[in-house]
């Protein structure tokens, strides 16, 4: 074993005690006259342990020890990891990179193990802190008369010697608690001048409201806030934080005001739903263009004309990928740049989906490193395990969001509920219509999300929000390219549409400076539709049970069957379409030459014409089931995205999920699966043969 004490001269611990923060540090900081920091250079043989003191602050200590390599004596740079080259031609070729990139992340083990002896008993170093090279040990208030020295042991693991230097540095954790949240205060201080002053009031006057149990009663926006919060999982131990940690600027908040309404709303009062519509109006000059993304607003195009050839187009998002740009000096050591753990905070939202993660961290990283991310990270699918591809509700918002991981950062659910609510709060400003919150209200999402991720994030250093928007179209395009293939060339140089996928490749800047870049993926899978034979008679049964598509008295409907006249009623032929020959017309058998077809979205059985219209509305398109892939669902010809559905009433209707679910309902999971299963049916052999 190698003992040693530190090689730093009392002077220079004490000027490393004294300096200000602002002089060491590019980054973060630690607190001044907080923290003691010493020097070793070592040449470790394998199997070797070098043993040095360490401070301890009795209030208790936050131990980082770091090892820097040389070469003859000179410090060199930290080499980067970055993703392995490839030649991937197709998509499958980038998901097995992916997943091989993947395997050799998990694989990765430092030269070095460390631990920490105070008196007879040793601590190690804590993994969700530490990276390959750094060491990280949190240590408690000390017990009175408890001795104020440790011993740490770094022992080379690896089969090579290591030679470099050792730096230790010992900081006051009571400290780091205030400088923590002297931080955060200015966080929320930013913020404050940064948003829309009338916004920051309402969110602020609401939560309070929330928590109090809506005096005097709930207004319309209040209604849909505390319906989101319950649908999305905003605890209220939540919101007391958040209104807590918004109390010290009360003055502040309420003298920035500008709408008189405002100003005289009393803490029993709620903020009326003609004053919302004034203050989600948000300003765009308030948010920098860099933190969107190039194409952040909706985007319609023209597209062909289906038919039952074209497959149904299912997608998935999924993030691949982080790049470092940066060079912190998070520690204060000012030795090049320190390794950094960011991941990502991501939301996606459409009418029938809403799902959010966080990313594990990406550990190791310095300027130019490069890793693939891991946990949360299926964007939108099947679910969240799965890789699967779903078929979309447009429009989908896309929001996510670096954070650079600091020791006490916030926990995954303080995030997940950050982001919740303020995915939340603005959907209740547009009382759920996510289009209308698309077209005008992107920069309200960000400000809003900005507001509580603040609040949520404990030091933790925020990046600009991003966020994108797809359609139908924008999914299409984008996965609709002709480039050759990304050959020899890493997923962060392969930006591009390509066939059946697209790689995204976002920059996020912060101050005009590039800070890191993403890899996420957009794929695309085709779904043959099913097969139907033309001229056969066929029945529909629904999902839920033993219940038909039928006519009765010429209106459609969904009714069990127990006579033979049900049987006839629920039984038709599969004939070509009236308004497109590869399309599908369900004729009546005991009717001949009538049809079923909608108008005013209700369905009716009618004697075919040669009204345009009426072909129209009596053609649909076989696809695969919404609730199911063994099943089908009937899409309407001249109202694309429309569906047969029905109703507990019996009824036979046209609609799609987001007009037709009532507003109270569309964001509960149970809700959004019933309306799924009502547009799907089984096709059967004909009831009349039964």
């Amino acid at each position: 074993m190698i003992s040693a004490t530190s090689r730093s001269s009392p002077l220079a611990i004490l000027l490393l005690i004294a300096a200000p923060a602002s002089v060491t540090l590019a980054q973060d900081e630690v607190p001044e006259g907080g923290v003691q920091q010493s020097t070793h250079t070592i040449n470790l043989q394998p199997g070797e342990t070098f043993e040095f003191d360490v401070p301890l602050w009795r209030t208790g200590t936050q131990v980082t020890v770091a090892f820097k390599p040389t070469r003859r004596f000179a410090p060199v740079p930290m080499q980067p990891r970055q993703l392995a080259r490839r030649q991937p031609r197709s998509l499958s070729d980038i998901e097995g990179s992916i997943s091989a990139g993947v395997a050799r992340q998990a694989t990765e083990t430092s030269a070095f193990t460390f631990q920490l002896r105070i008196d007879s008993q040793t601590r190690a170093a804590d993994p969700a802190l530490s990276g390959l090279r750094t060491f990280v040990v949190t240590v408690g208030r000390l017990p009175r008369g408890a001795p104020t020295n440790a011993r740490g042991l770094l022992r080379n693991v690896s089969e090579q010697p290591q030679s470099g230097e050792v730096r230790v540095q010992s900081v006051d954790a009571a400290a780091m608690v205030r400088l923590a949240s002297e931080r955060q205060r200015a966080a929320i201080q930013e913020t404050i001048e940064a948003s829309d002053p009338d916004l920051i009031f309402t969110l602020d006057h609401t939560l309070q409201r929330h928590l109090a149990g809506y005096p005097g009663g709930k207004s319309e926006f209040e209604t849909r806030l505390s319906e989101m919060f319950a649908e999305v999982g905003i605890s209220n131990a939540f919101v007391r934080t958040v209104t807590q940690s918004m109390q010290p600027f009360q003055a502040q908040i309420q003298g920035n005001v500008r709408n008189q309404q405002l100003r005289d709303v009393t803490t029993d009062q709620a903020v009326s739903m003609p004053v919302v519509r004034t203050v989600r109006a948000v300003r765009p000059a308030q948010i920098e263009v860099e933190a969107l993304e190039p194409v952040p607003t909706l985007q319609v195009i023209e597209l062909p004309e289906p038919t039952p050839q074209d497959s149904l187009q299912l997608f998935r998002i999924y993030l691949a990928a982080i790049k470092s740009h940066r060079c912190a000096d998070d520690a204060g050591w000012e030795w090049g740049c320190d390794e950094e753990e960011p991941y990502v905070v991501w939301s996606a939202d459409s009418p029938d989906y809403m799902r959010r993660g966080v990313t594990d961290k990406a550990g190791n990283m310095v300027r130019n490193s490069e890793r693939f991310l891991t946990g949360y990270t299926n964007v939108f699918s099947v679910s969240e395990g799965s890789p699967q591809h779903r078929r979309p509700t447009y429009p989908l918002i896309y929001m996510y969001q670096v954070i650079e991981s600091d020791p006490g950062g916030p926990s995954t659910e303080d995030l997940m509920e950050a982001i919740g609510a303020g995915v939340a709060t603005t959907l209740a400003f547009y009382m759920g219509d996510i289009p209308a919150l698309i077209a005008g209200g992107i920069e309200t999402l960000k400000q809003t999300t900005d507001y509580f991720m603040k609040l949520a994030a404990r030091g933790d250093d925020l990046y600009p929000i991003m966020v994108a928007v797809f359609d139908e179209g924008r999914f299409l395009i984008l996965t609709s390219g002709d480039s050759p293939g990304p050959l020899d060339a890493n997923l962060f140089e392969s930006a591009g549409d390509y066939s059946k996928f697209a790689i995204r490749v976002p920059v996020v800047r912060k101050g005009g400076n590039e800070q890191w870049s993403l890899v996420y993926i957009i794929s695309r899978e085709a779904v043959p539709p099913p097969d139907v034979a033309m001229g056969t008679l066929c029945s529909f049964q629904a999902m839920q049970g033993a219940y038909y598509i039928r006519h009765r008295s010429y209106r459609g409907e969904v009714t069990p069957v127990a006579t033979p006249l049900d049987r006839q009623d629920a039984t038709f032929r599969m004939v070509a379409g009236l308004a497109h020959g590869d399309w599908v017309s369900l004729e009546s058998v005991n009717h001949p030459g009538h049809y079923l077809r909608h108008q005013n979205f209700e369905f009716h059985l009618q004697q075919a014409s040669d009204d345009q219209l009426f072909k129209e509305e009596a053609t649909f398109r076989i696809v695969p089931g919404m609730a199911g892939a063994d099943y089908v669902t009937l899409e309407s010809y001249n109202y694309p995205g429309h569906y047969i559905y029905w109703t507990s009433d019996w009824k036979l209707r046209l609609g799609d999920f987001f007009y037709d679910m009532p507003d109270y309902m569309k964001w509960q999971p149970a809700a959004q699966a019933l309306w799924r299963q009502a547009a799907t049916f089984r096709a059967v052999d004909p009831l009349t043969q039964q």
